[in-house]
């Protein structure tokens, strides 16, 4: 279930990604099913090698970078960071005919990567930073679309596109095409709510939208919704009370002054104050 949401754990520092692969192959391993073990050993040795390559494109050494990104492609080319990373780092270079072939290639692995919970790491953040790499992504996304229009993950990445084309209408109806398909794509509610200030989304919108992000994130660790977005409160408070125990310090107190007033001395904080530490 990490693994389905967030596939490619890059908000982690370097040598904490991947996390999940750690664990299941830990666990396949004792599980004695060493082959599947394998494989997500493989997909982590290509990551710590492409994090390596990182610490060059860090120094501004982008030729060093680029050798070191070919040598973890050279243990499993199949990964979308280090393609992406290779890619805007041989664009970088001026190598403009090499890195289409490798953006190509990391548009065509983005649905196996991202997942409800997207996150880039270090060197892929600018891949839709030039005019060719939007071009091949449009190429890429608006076909994956046309295949499977039922993907909601090739609906978002194409929001995704639309929304660095500074295109925010074409964006949010893409999102909104994912959430219909899946309610708990937490990133298309995310950036559909942050297309609110250019478009200004319908009232009872934001609000639906705002409690998906609450119910999906109560704790509001990504900072996805506010309760100003949300006016009704009994909904919200709904949504907090059925994930007490996972609220964070700072979101609890919200929830308590949505309660009924409390028994006389009886805290009302008190009650959620046992379920999460700080």
């Amino acid at each position: 279930l990490a693994m389905e949401t967030d596939p490619s754990d890059g908000d982690q520092g370097p040598g904490n990604r991947m996390r999940a692969r750690v664990v299941m192959a830990e666990a396949l391993e004792k599980l004695g099913r060493a082959d599947e073990a394998k494989v997500q050993r493989t997909v982590i040795t290509a990551i710590r090698a492409g994090e390596s390559a990182d610490s060059f494109l860090r120094a501004g050494l982008a030729t060093r970078a680029a050798e070191a990104y070919r040598a973890s492609e050279a243990i499993l080319d199949k990964t979308y960071c280090v393609q992406s990373r290779m890619a805007v780092t041989l664009a970088k270079l001026g190598r403009d005919k090499e890195a289409a072939v490798h953006f190509r290639r990391a548009f065509e692995l983005m649905p196996k990567a991202f997942g409800r919970m997207e996150s880039h790491c270090f060197g892929c953040e600018g891949v839709f930073g030039g005019g060719e790499s939007k071009r091949i992504a449009d190429e890429i996304f608006t076909g994956m679309v046309a295949r499977e229009p039922k993907n909601p993950r090739h609906q978002y990445l194409l929001g995704y596109l639309r929304s660095q084309q500074e295109r925010p209408a074409e964006a949010a109806d893409c999102f909104r095409a994912a959430l219909a398909l899946d309610p708990d794509y937490y990133s298309a509610a995310s950036h559909l709510l942050g297309l609110d200030d250019e478009l200004r989304l319908p009232r009872a919108e934001r609000e639906r939208v705002a409690l998906a992000l609450a119910r999906l994130d109560p704790g509001n660790h990504h900072n996805g919704w506010n309760v100003s977005q949300i006016r009704d409160l009994a909904a919200l408070s709904t949504v907090l009370a059925a994930h007490a125990g996972d609220l964070s310090v700072s979101s609890r107190p919200v929830l308590t002054l949505m309660q009924p007033p409390p028994k006389p001395g009886v805290s009302a904080y008190s009650s959620y104050s046992s379920g999460s530490s700080s």
